[in-house]
C-alpha cells in the first residue's frame, strides 16, 4: 500500500519544520546525553522529534506502518508484512548534535517493495531541506529539491529549487566522508582517486551533497541503519544518482534487524565505481 505522497507532502513538511523546532529547543539548552546499548549517545531531542513526525504520520496514514529508530529502541516494531512502510530517524547524527557542530538531520523515508521511494531530510541549524522521490516533478517524473530557509517558510509557498547530480570527472573527484568513520577500509578506498578532494561531513547530509552536485562519490565501509538512509537515497536516486551495495546492486531495504551493510553512492550513475 502507497499513500499519496503528494498530497500529504504539506503535512509531513509541517511535521518536519515542527521536529526541527523541538530539537534546535533541546539543542539551545544544557541537555542531557544518555548512552544506549550499542554506545551510541540519545538525547530528549531525539525522542520529541520523534514522538512529533510519528503522531503526524499516524494521523495520516493510520494504515501504514510506521518504523522508527527511538520506537525500535524501546521493542516497538511493526509489522511490516511486505506493506509499504514509513521509516524514521528523528535525529541522525546525534554524535554531531552532542558536539555542536550542526551537521545532523531529520530524516524521513517510504519504502515500497524493497527501496525508498520518497525522502525528506532536514537540516535544522542550516535551515535546510532536501526532498524528492517518484512522482514529486510536475509532471510526475522523480525529482528532487532543496529548499533553503525552511523555517521561515510556509508550506508550498517555500522556494523550492530543483537539484541534480554532477557527471563525475577523474581529474576533478571530490569525495564526501565523515572524520569519525574515515577506518582503514574506507581510506584505502579513497586511494583509488589520490587527487581528490575530501569533503567532510555529518550524517545524511553527505547523501545529499552528492544529490545537488556538490559532491562526487561517497563510501560507507562501516555500519548503518536503514532508517540512516533511506530518506537520503531516495531523494539522491531522484536527483540522478545511485546508491550501490558491495555487489554493484541497487541498495535494498527490508531486512529483518534493519542493519545496513557497506555501500557506495554516486552522482553519476554510469561512472565506473570501484566496489573494493
Amino acid at each position: 500500500m502507497r499513500p499519496d505522497l503528494i498530497k500529504i507532502l504539506p503535512d509531513l513538511l509541517d511535521a518536519t519544520r515542527r521536529a526541527g523546532g523541538a530539537i534546535m529547543e533541546v539543542y539551545a539548552s544544557d541537555f542531557e546525553v544518555i548512552t544506549k546499548d550499542d554506545q551510541s549517545p540519545v538525547t530528549f531531542a531525539d525522542k520529541k522529534s520523534e514522538n512529533i513526525i510519528k503522531s503526524a504520520i499516524i494521523s495520516l496514514c493510520p494504515d501504514i506502518p510506521f518504523v522508527g529508530e527511538e520506537g525500535v529502541e524501546d521493542g516497538d516494531i511493526p509489522k511490516i508484512d511486505g506493506r509499504g512502510f514509513f521509516i524514521v530517524d528523528p535525529l541522525d547524527g546525534t554524535k554531531e548534535f552532542v558536539r555542536r557542530n550542526g551537521a545532523f538531520t531529520v530524516n524521513i523515508g517510504f519504502i515500497d517493495g524493497n527501496y525508498p521511494i520518497f525522502g525528506i531530510v532536514y537540516a535544522p541549524v542550516m535551515d535546510t531541506l532536501y526532498y524528492g522521490g517518484e512522482g514529486m516533478g510536475e509532471n510526475g517524473e522523480s525529482a528532487a529539491f532543496k529548499i533553503e530557509n525552511f523555517s521561515k517558510t510556509a508550506g508550498q509557498n517555500a522556494v523550492r529549487v530543483p537539484i541534480s547530480t554532477c557527471h563525475l570527472r577523474d581529474d576533478n573527484t571530490r569525495i564526501v566522508a565523515s572524520r569519525s568513520h574515515l577506518n582503514e577500509e574506507t581510506q584505502a578506498w579513497i586511494r583509488h582517486y589520490p587527487d581528490a578532494k575530501i569533503v567532510n561531513t555529518g550524517s545524511s547530509l553527505k547523501i545529499c551533497l552528492v544529490a545537488e552536485g556538490e559532491a562526487d562519490l561517497y563510501p560507507r565501509l562501516g555500519p548503518t541503519m536503514e532508517w540512516d538512509t533511506a530518506a537520503g537515497q531516495a531523494v539522491l536516486e531522484a536527483a540522478g544518482g545511485a546508491m550501490l551495495d558491495v555487489n554493484g546492486n541497487r541498495f535494498s531495504y527490508r531486512k529483518e534487524d534493519f542493519r545496513n551493510g557497506y555501500f557506495f553512492v554516486k552522482g553519476d550513475k554510469d561512472y565506473p565505481m570501484p566496489l573494493a
